[in-house]
Formats: C-alpha cells, structure tokens, sequence
C-alpha cells in the first residue's frame, strides 16, 4: 500500500500557537493516568526516549507532558517497553531505568522527563523571564506562533494541526518553562520538547507535539546567552469569530505574513482558508497540480469573493462554488460530468461527538481505504458527521463543515506512484496547519 503520511512530525520549522486558564492537578495523579492504544490504534511500544516518544505519550495517557534532552537521532535504542494498558507513572519508571541519563516529575499536573545533567543551555533557556503572555480561545498552532516569538523568531503559517482551543495567562517575570507547561496543561494533551542541535547559530530547538506530530523552530544564540526572552511587553494573542457572511470575508493579516503570488495550489487555498476563517475544498485538475507563474500580490484586506473571482479568472481551469459553509474549487465542467472520480457513490458516516482522528478514519474508509483505523490525523477535537449515501465529493464537503476548519484536497497519483489499484492522492489538512495524505483506489 502507498501512503503518504503527516505532513508535519518535524522540528525546525515555525508555526503558530494556543492556550486555556491555567489548571492545576494534584501532584501524582498525572503519573497514575492509565495509557490508552497509539494514535494508530496499536499497542504503543516505547524504545527510547526523545522527543516523539514524549508526544506520543502524552496523547495516550492523555496527560500533558514535556520533554528536555536529546532529539531522535541520537537516542540510543533500548529494549522494547510495552505501554498500552499500564499506568504512566509504571512506564516512566521503565524508561528511566532503561535509560539513567533521565529522570521524570509530576511538576503540577505536567510530567516532565528531562536529562539529569549535560544541558546547562536548555536549563538556563528554561528559567528565562519574559513580560507574561494572554491567550483568549486560541489553538496549537496560534500558541507556537506565541513561543516562536517568546524564543526570537518571526511566526509562520506552519502548525500542528490540533485545532482544539484553549486560554493562557501568565503574569510578568514567569519563566519560559512555566509558560510551556501552561500551554499543554490548557490544552490537555499536548508535550513540549527542548533539544540541542547541531546548528551553533541554533544550538536548540523548541517544539510543541499532539502526538506524534510535532512541529520545531531553532532558538537564536542570542537569546540562549541572554537568559530572557527578547520580547518587551505582555503578548497578547485573541482569536476573534469570524463574520457569518462567508463570502464577505476580508483576507486577515493573521499571522503577520500577508497572502502573497495567489494561485489555485494546496499551499494558497490552505492560507486562505485560514486567513479568512472558512474551510476549503480543492480538486486538482487531471494530471495533478500544474506550474503557476503569478505576480507577487498582498490580498490582505481584499474581499473573499473578488479574490476567489480574481483566481479563477486567472486560471480558468477551475471554478469555485459555495457550498454551505466552505469554499471548493475543482476543474471546469467537473461539476456536471457524472464520471468524475469525485461523482463516485459511497457510504454514510453517522459520528456524534468523536475525535477527529477517528471521524477522518471512518471516511477514508468509505474511499476503499483498508485499515484505515491505523492512520494518524493530528486534530484531538470532536466532532460530529452525519452525512447519508451520496457522492464522494458529498461526503469530503461534510466532514469539512462539520469540523469547520478542514481541507481536503483530491489530486491524481503519479504513474511512478501508482501500484495495487492506487490511483488518487486524498489530502486533510486543518488551517493552522497539520495534516495528512493519504493515497485511495
């Protein structure tokens, strides 16, 4: 089978971030949660201990957990640790064993495994100060953007993917440290991570994980040295509701990069979906995306539909509609033509207020996908879909609106990547960011 998998599970990249109230649990609860089955779906066995393992851990006992040592590539491998079915703090307890380079703490409701000596870096960028920070109903990839910040480096529209929203606030002169276990404490089941690197203008990397699914940015010598992050004044961060109106819409400066060379491709229609706010939908034309060559143009403040009419007029391959609440773009004519891959009949989906993995999982395996219920999608929200028998491109356009900040996008496999009745590459993605594709019959 040919699979594509996340698009993310990266460090070294920016993104955007999210927060809740600060809650706080008993010391030793946290590390008596029992771990549930991987994002998979199958029995989480840990041999080793970095940064994806810590992720991957947090989701299955669904205990907020950070992570200070080294990256993946210098782990050293030990022997297999079966952590499905046990208590956290059972496992913990194996790892250190396993590996004496680490120890582990309940901090407050947030389990932290950290080297116990060798990072005098990571520890003094830990108890840097900052100005404080107040996050209002933000997500994972609004509140990477934030610690992007805190760190000394520009945001970007690079995210996670979980779309969960929560609050943080914290009062000036709390640490870096503090404000990192506040966000995956707000969030729930998020783990943080800090690692050294082999870049010496970089010498470490901050990153933030839903899972497996991780997403990095390298800390400037600079602010390693300082001891303080380089940010003046609190941050504040407010996701604000967007209009009802869909197609009124204004194009937001929302991650401080404005739109620019517009263009009916996966990495535009993904941004202007999360700049305005509205999910999105896009088939490729046949043959898979084509070279586009445009002006470089800022559409910010730009109506959405005098940007949608000025796409398609200048790619007049494709054609928008609204549908509902979303937007979708597919190829002139496709539309009508009954054998459209698209038009294709499959099954319903009936769904009440299930994590999105879980509701991506049962649709890919209305496209003929098998065991789908193994595949990974980075978004820990719930959701509910109850779409009926009806066309492929009915049921796609359903689980966008029902999740509100989904796109999908269809496109033709390669011939050098066809092979077992694979044909077509189906793509989910969120608008902060996160996302998987995944290859269908």
């Amino acid at each position: 089978m040919v699979s594509r998998p996340a698009i993310i599970c990266l460090v070294c990249l920016f993104g955007f971030m999210g927060c809740t109230a600060v809650r706080h649990r008993s010391v030793g609860k946290a590390a008596s949660a029992l771990i549930h089955g991987d994002a998979s779906n199958e029995p989480l066995i840990v041999t080793g201990i970095d940064a994806q393992t810590i992720g991957r851990l947090a989701a299955a006992a669904r205990v907020p957990m950070g992570f200070v040592g080294w990256d993946l590539m210098s782990k050293t491998q030990r022997p297999a640790i079966v952590a499905t079915g046990r208590p956290l703090r059972q496992v913990l307890d194996d790892m250190t064993r396993a590996d004496p380079r680490y120890r582990w703490e309940d901090n407050h409701g947030v389990i932290v495994i950290a080297v116990t000596g060798g990072l005098e870096d990571a520890a003094r960028l830990l108890d840097a100060t900052t100005d404080g920070v107040r996050l209002k109903n933000a997500d994972s990839s609004d509140a990477f953007g934030v610690i992007a910040r805190l760190v000394g480096v520009p945001p970007n529209e690079s995210g996670i993917g979980d779309t969960k929203r929560f609050s943080v606030t914290l009062p000036p002169t709390r640490t870096l440290r503090e404000m990192l276990n506040a966000v995956v404490q707000s969030h729930g089941t998020l783990a943080w991570s800090l690692t050294p690197s082999n870049n010496p203008q970089l010498p470490l990397s901050v990153a933030l994980f839903a899972g497996e699914t991780g997403i990095g940015v390298g800390v400037p010598l600079e602010t390693v040295r300082r001891g303080a992050s380089p940010v003046h004044g609190i941050i504040k961060y407010r996701r604000e509701a967007r209009p009802k109106a869909v197609l009124a819409r204004t194009i937001a400066r929302d991650d401080l990069v404005p739109l620019r060379r517009p263009c009916i491709c996966e990495s535009f229609v993904r941004r202007l979906a999360r700049t305005t706010g509205v999910p999105m939908g896009l088939e490729f034309v046949s043959g898979g995306p084509r070279p586009v060559h445009v002006p470089e143009t800022d559409v910010t403040g730009f109506r959405l539909r005098d940007v949608l009419v000025a796409l398609t007029a200048a790619q007049p391959e494709y054609e928008w509609r609204q549908v509902n609440k979303i937007i979708v773009f597919r190829p002139k004519g496709a539309w009508e033509n009954g054998d459209d891959p698209l038009s294709r009949l499959v099954d319903g989906v009936q769904l009440h207020d299930e994590p999105t993995q879980k509701v991506v999982q049962t649709v890919l395996s209305r496209f003929g996908l098998p065991n789908a219920n193994k595949y990974h999608f980075p978004d820990t929200r719930k959701i509910t879909l109850d779409q009926p028998r009806g066309s492929a491109l009915d049921l796609l356009n359903a689980l966008a609106n029902a999740h509100g900040q989904l796109v999908w996008t269809w496109e033709d496999l390669q011939p050098e990547e066809r092979g077992s009745g694979w044909r077509y590459r189906l793509m989910f993605s969120t608008i902060g960011g996160g996302g998987s594709g995944y290859s269908v019959p």
